[in-house]
């Protein structure tokens, strides 16, 4: 497509696109076509523009959430790290503790304590991961509706632009014409 066309169809800043309208609106009118001709077509032209930007803005924000949700993933991964990190290094200073005590870590008071701690750590590692796998499927939840609002934008503009067009076909076709009783 040109860029005089794609002007026309109003590609490009607002001025630009009534300007577009414009040359196209006055070049339909010097092909033959009348000024009501131009309009119904910039106007169609210009639906179908409409539809094909809500389009690119929606996958463009759909592609940035699905980012958002493996970055989630990302720092639900660390926050597990982390986590393990710190109930391995609180497990060994328990060792060492009962150790230096002269306790045996084998049996007895200390194997709860470590046990217990263990299952501290589990459980807090459950939640990380968790709210991981809920941040980011609310993200890609997210993506998807974003998806689906640029096809719907998209599918608009085209039945918005047919419509006008038929609508100016009708009335084109009943201009003139004695209706029948």
């Amino acid at each position: 497509m040109t860029m005089a066309a794609l002007s026309a169809l109003g590609v490009g800043s607002a001025g630009g696109a009534a300007a577009g309208a414009g040359g196209a609106a006055a070049a339909a009118a010097g092909a033959g076509f009348g000024l009501r001709d131009a309009v119904a077509l910039v106007s169609g032209g210009l639906q179908i523009v409409g539809g094909i930007r809500g389009y690119q803005q929606a996958q463009t924000q759909a592609n940035f959430e699905a980012f958002n949700a493996r970055t989630e993933e990302i720092a639900g991964m660390q926050a597990a790290n982390d986590t393990r990190s710190r109930l391995l290094k609180a497990l060994a200073s328990q060792n060492a503790a009962f150790g230096a005590s002269g306790i045996d870590v084998g049996s007895g008071s200390p194997q709860d304590v470590m046990a217990e701690t263990t299952a501290d750590g589990e459980r807090e590692l459950s939640t990380v991961r968790n709210q991981t796998v809920l941040r980011a499927g609310a993200r890609r939840q997210q993506a998807d509706a974003l998806r689906s609002q640029g096809t719907s934008a998209l599918i608009g503009g085209v039945a918005g632009a047919a419509g006008t067009l038929f609508d100016y076909v009708d009335r084109k076709n009943r201009i003139g014409k004695v209706p029948v009783k």
